[in-house]
């Protein structure tokens, strides 16, 4: 699926089939510095709380530092390290053999992550692995894609401007007290309880 992706994009047969086998190089290399579904759910874990100086000390081919500082605009004096196994092989991951695999690795990520904002032929290929992983038989049309996009992105201001235009002040009332009413309800229910 991704060659083809590739190749709607703009690589031909050959150049989609290598940076896949580049992008792939890097995975199996990367994967073993992620963290995996159990280290994720410990969440205390991943509050690992490390001096600036400690986080510089993990490359010596970048300057930690600095990238932080230019994020943030100042030089925080300590930061949280939430996976230590990746800072800790920072310049064995990042690396001038690896960056060609890696750049493959990330424009492949990014195409996935984008391909419904391409072309409509993209998304729908895009689509037949997702349609395959969740049993569905068929793709949203344009229209009802179009729809799900602008209410992810403007569901909130639109759905405001409904209820001032068509709601009304008294509707709105009379849903709030109905809420407040629920809450009371389950505030009295868990007071209440005997567990």
């Amino acid at each position: 699926m991704v060659i083809d992706l590739l190749v709607s994009y703009g690589f031909s047969n050959e150049e989609a089939k290598a940076k896949v086998e580049k992008a792939l190089d890097f995975d199996l290399f990367y994967k073993d510095f992620l963290l995996s579904s159990v280290e994720k759910a410990n969440y205390v874990a991943m509050y690992n709380l490390q001096s600036m100086d400690k986080i510089k000390s993990y490359s010596k081919q970048y300057d930690l530092e600095k990238v932080v500082t230019s994020i943030l605009k100042q030089r925080p004096e300590n930061g949280s390290v939430v996976n230590a196994r990746f800072f800790e092989n920072f310049d064995q991951i990042f690396t001038e053999e690896r960056f060609e695999s890696y750049k493959a690795h990330m424009f492949i990520f990014n195409l996935l992550s984008t391909t419904s904002f391409l072309s409509e032929e993209i998304r729908l290929k895009a689509n037949e692995f997702k349609k395959a992983l969740y049993s569905i038989d068929k793709s949203r049309s344009l229209s009802d894609f179009s729809f799900d996009l602008t209410n992810k992105f403007f569901g909130m201001p639109l759905g405001m401007y409904y209820a001032r235009e068509y709601f009304g002040e008294k509707a709105k009332k009379d849903v709030e007290h109905m809420v407040q009413s629920m809450i009371q309800i389950y505030k009295n229910r868990l007071t209440e309880n005997k567990w």
